[in-house]
């Protein structure tokens, strides 16, 4: 039967069955993943059975959330089942809202009805993550405290503000030392033979591979719990949704290092990269690379990038600042609240103070 009018209605489906066009509308607390995107995550080969949860309005989509179902390793070869709300394989906040009048009416009967579906799933633990503060991660933080979640620090997270309208004006914005630095690192790349290019759409099969190829690279070499393992299909497909650019570095006819980038708004996202390590040598093609993704996003008018976590200094140099990605965790049965299991996943840390230790100790290796 019919609901009656102004009657909130949440559903819980395994795929994306909105309408793409509202689904972009859900702007709070950052700009969405697209719907092809997630439509397309959901049928890849990965580590994660995703869901989808909305919240609808007579007939008008006002919030939304995802996430998907996985098995968390721990410790060699023991791993935890968990819900994880947000996309396996991207950073970025699982929740999306319309605007802030939609919250404290959605934000409860979202986060029920996934508790209900992860514990159908078996899930023993529930994390709602990456509420990124500074950013809009404090109206949350008492909202899921209400609700019976845990406050953990994640990582930190790397962004750079745009407010230029050329690239001179970034590079007048560096300190001297990093804005020759800047200079000097694309004479060498070009010197050494480099050739950079811009790819929007479809890959061939070959330059999908190449990709898959130098990503699992860095797959192999940090051997994160955090990543999961992508399909071939990831690089042949997520490069032909209207969102995504290839930023490409060449040697003669082979591929040697690629960044793949999101347009979400007014935010540009690095999401996947990898490299050629033994062709790149000492060459600073990685430092190159981030220079040309904030050429790409000054010359496309973004406001925004995200460049994830790892290698922060490096990206503290080019100007970015860090931001704290904060989770919320709850654990799903009697035994994983009487082992507080959720705290052996998620454990208390200060990230930021960690980095610093990290980056201090870094500088007196080099200063030695």
């Amino acid at each position: 039967m019919p609901s009656e009018p102004g009657t909130l209605l949440v559903r819980t489906s395994k795929k994306i069955d909105v309408d793409p066009a509202e689904w972009a509308k859900l702007t709070l607390p950052e700009p969405p993943r697209s719907a092809p995107y997630l439509d397309l995550l959901s049928r890849l080969e990965i580590d994660g059975d995703l869901r989808f949860f909305t919240a609808e309005r007579d007939g008008r989509l006002i919030a939304a959330a995802f996430g998907a179902f996985m098995r968390y390793p721990v410790w060699k070869n023991i791993k935890i089942p968990l819900f994880l709300a947000g996309s396996p394989a991207n950073l970025g906040c699982g929740f999306l809202f319309r605007d802030e009048s939609v919250v404290a009416e959605t934000l409860p009967l979202l986060s029920a009805a996934m508790t209900t579906e992860a514990k159908a799933l078996g899930a023993k633990v529930l994390l709602m993550r990456d509420f990124w503060d500074p950013g809009p991660e404090a109206a949350f933080a008492p909202r899921f405290a209400e609700l019976g979640f845990r406050r953990v620090a994640q990582f930190p997270d790397a962004v750079l503000d745009v407010p230029w309208t050329e690239v001179d004006g970034w590079l007048a914005s560096l300190p001297a030392k990093a804005r020759k630095t800047a200079k000097r690192d694309a004479r060498r790349v070009e010197a050494a033979g480099f050739r950079f290019e811009v790819h929007r759409g479809r890959p061939g099969p070959k330059l999908a591979g190449d990709m898959e190829r130098l990503w699992l690279n860095l797959f192999h070499k940090y051997n994160d719990p955090d990543q999961i393992l992508l399909p071939g299909e990831y690089f042949r497909e997520v490069p032909a949704l209207a969102e995504s650019v290839l930023l490409l570095t060449w040697q003669g006819d082979d591929l040697v290092c690629f960044d793949m980038l999101q347009e979400r708004g007014q935010l540009l996202e690095s999401t996947y990269s990898g490299a050629d390590y033994e062709r790149i040598g000492s060459t600073p093609v990685h430092r190159f690379m981030g220079h040309q993704i904030i050429r790409h996003a000054i010359e496309g008018g973004f406001t925004l990038i995200d460049f994830g976590l790892s290698n922060e200094a490096a990206k503290l140099k080019m100007g970015c600042h860090l931001r704290v990605a904060w989770g919320y965790s709850k654990p799903l049965s009697p035994f994983a609240r009487l082992s507080r299991l959720d705290k052996l996943v998620f454990p208390d840390q200060d990230p930021i103070a960690d980095l610093r230790k990290e980056m201090a100790k870094q500088q007196q290796a080099d200063e030695d």
